[in-house]
C-alpha cells in the first residue's frame, strides 16, 4: 500500500515508531539504517526511538518540542536556584543520601547491599502501592521509602528538599511514567541520571551519568551535557535473585527441537532492524537445522517477522516464539538456547543480563551509541570481551564461527559458567561498595 509522508515530523515519527513494533519495515523508509528521521520523535514514549539511532550526536536533539520544554524547565531552575543554593549550604556532611525513583527493580540487590553506616537511603516511589513482589523488597531495601504516585511535582521536589537530599537519582530519565519535571526544580545539590535511559538526557540540572568507560569512552563524551560518574567495572546492575534454583527447563518444554543450533534475542520487538534481522536470516541459511527463538510481544509481531523470514527464503516455522512467562521461569530458560544474538542500535541491557546469568553466551555490536554499548560492559565485567564485535560484518563472522566450531562455543559457555561466581558482574556486594565510594567521592567534591 502506497503510503504518504504527513507534514508534522512529530506524527511520521509516531507513525514509524508503531511501524517498527509491528515489525512493518516498508513503512519505515530509506534512511531508516542511519536513524535519520526513523528516530525523531516527540514525548517521552518516544524513548527506544531515540535510542535505535547509531549516531551518538543524534539525542542531544531529538526533537523540536525538546527546545520548548529546556526553555520552560529552564524557567524553573532560574526561580528555584537560590533554594538550591541554600539548600546545599544547609546540608551536612553526614546526610549524604543518595535517592531513587521508579525503576529499582533492575537494581534491588545492590540496594539490598548497600552498607547504611555510609549512606541514609530514600526511595520516591512515582507507581502506586499495589503490594507487588518487587514493592515489598523494595520497602525492605530502604531505609524510607515513600508512595509520593498521588502527588504533585512541586510537592515531590518539596518534600526531597524537605528530606534534605544530597545526592537525588534519577532512574527514569524520559521514559513512560517520569515525572523530569522534578529535576529542573533542583530539590537536591547533585543529581545524576543514573541506569534507567540509555543517553544523555541533554538537560543541564544533571550534574552526573552514572556510567563505565566502556559505555561512555572519553572520545564520546562530548556528546553528554552531563559528566561522566565512572564505576570501576560496570555500571549495569544485575539482581541474581531472579535465577531460580535447580535445573534449567528443558528444550523440549521451551517449545524448542531437541536437535540444531538454536539462536536467541529475547529482546523487545522494537529493537529489531531490519539490517540485523538480515544477518539472522543469513546465518539460518548456513547453518542447516538451526532456529532462530524469539519473545512473543504480539501475533502482528509474530506475523510480520514470519513474512519477513520467508521473503528472505527462510521457512517462517524456524522462527519460534517464547510466551511472557514470569521472572524467574524467563531468565532460567535462557540455557536452553545456544547463543545470544544481540540487536543494534539498540542493545540488549537487562536482557543481556539474564542471558549471561542464565549461562547464554551473548554477542553483540557496540556502536558510538549508549545503547549499543551496555551489553558489551557486562561481556568485560565478565571477562568474555572477545564477544563484543564492531562491525555488522565482525559479528555475522563470529555469530556463524560459534554456531558451526561447537568447541569455541563451548570453551566460551565454561568461561561464561566459571566466571559468573568471581567476576564483578554479578558481585553486587563489590557493585554497592562502588557506588557508596562514588556517592561520597561526589559529595566531598562538592563541598570542597
Amino acid at each position: 500500500m502506497p503510503t504518504a509522508r504527513p507534514r508534522c515530523n512529530a506524527r511520521w515519527s509516531s507513525i514509524r515508531g508503531i511501524a517498527t513494533r509491528c515489525r512493518c519495515w516498508r513503512t519505515r523508509g530509506s534512511n531508516a539504517a542511519t536513524g535519520a528521521g526513523s528516530t525523531i520523535s516527540s514525548g517521552r514514549s518516544s524513548a527506544p526511538s531515540r535510542a535505535r539511532t547509531s549516531r551518538p550526536s543524534f539525542p542531544a536533539c531529538p526533537s523540536r518540542r525538546w527546545p520548548c520544554r529546556c526553555r520552560r524547565s529552564r524557567n524553573c531552575t532560574r526561580r528555584s536556584a537560590g533554594r538550591a543554593r541554600s539548600h546545599a549550604e544547609l546540608c551536612r556532611r553526614d546526610r549524604r543520601l543518595p535517592s531513587l525513583r521508579e525503576k529499582v527493580h533492575l537494581s534491588l540487590e545492590f540496594w539490598e547491599k548497600i552498607d547504611r553506616s555510609r549512606l541514609e537511603m530514600f526511595a520516591y516511589s512515582l507507581r502506586p502501592d499495589d503490594d507487588n513482589p518487587f514493592q515489598r523488597r523494595a520497602k525492605a531495601a530502604f531505609e524510607h521509602y515513600t508512595d509520593v504516585s498521588q502527588e504533585s511535582v512541586a510537592g515531590i521536589a518539596k518534600r526531597i528538599r524537605r528530606d534534605r537530599i544530597a545526592v537525588l537519582v534519577d532512574c527514569n530519565g524520559y521514559t513512560l511514567n517520569a515525572r523530569e519535571g522534578i529535576f529542573p526544580l533542583r530539590p537536591a545539590p547533585i543529581q545524576i541520571n543514573c541506569i534507567g535511559f540509555p543517553g544523555t538526557l541533554g538537560a543541564e540540572w544533571y550534574d552526573y551519568i552514572f556510567t563505565d568507560r566502556f559505555s561512555v569512552p572519553e572520545h564520546l563524551q562530548r556528546f553528554y551535557t552531563e559528566r561522566p560518574l565512572y564505576m570501576p567495572h560496570m555500571a549495569f546492575p544485575s539482581d541474581t535473585t531472579r535465577l531460580p534454583p535447580g535445573p534449567p527447563p528443558t528444550r523440549a518444554t521451551c517449545g524448542l527441537p531437541e536437535s540444531g543450533f538454536v539462536f536467541c534475542c529475547f529482546n523487545s520487538s522494537y529493537k529489531i532492524l531490519p539490517e540485523v534481522f538480515a544477518i539472522w536470516m543469513r546465518l539460518l541459511a548456513a547453518v542447516p537445522g538451526s532456529v532462530l527463538w524469539l519473545l512473543d510481544t504480539s501475533a502482528e509481531v509474530r506475523s510480520n517477522l514470519r513474512g519477513e523470514a520467508k521473503r528472505a527464503g527462510i521457512d517462517p516455522a524456524r522462527l519460534i516464539f517464547a510466551p511472557m512467562v514470569p521472572v524467574g521461569a524467563h531468565v532460567a530458560r535462557n540455557a536452553a538456547a545456544d547463543l545470544f544474538l544481540d540487536s543494534y542500535p539498540y542493545g540488549a541491557h537487562a536482557t543481556a543480563n539474564d542471558a549471561l546469568l542464565a549461562g547464554l553466551p551473548v554477542i553483540t555490536c557496540a556502536g558510538e551509541t549508549l545503547a549499543s554499548r551496555i551489553a558489551g560492559s557486562q561481556l568485560n565485567a565478565i571477562g568474555l570481551p572477545e564477544l563484543i564485535t564492531t562491525s555488522f560484518a565482525e559479528y555475522e563472522a563470529l555469530a556463524l564461527r560459534l554456531a558451526t566450531e561447537p568447541g569455541l562455543l563451548d570453551g566460551y559457555r565454561e568461561r561464561l559458567r566459571a566466571n559468573r561466581h568471581t567476576s564483578p558482574l554479578f558481585d553486587m556486594a563489590r557493585y554497592a561498595r562502588d557506588f557508596e565510594d562514588a556517592m561520597l567521592h561526589i559529595w566531598a567534591e562538592h563541598q570542597a
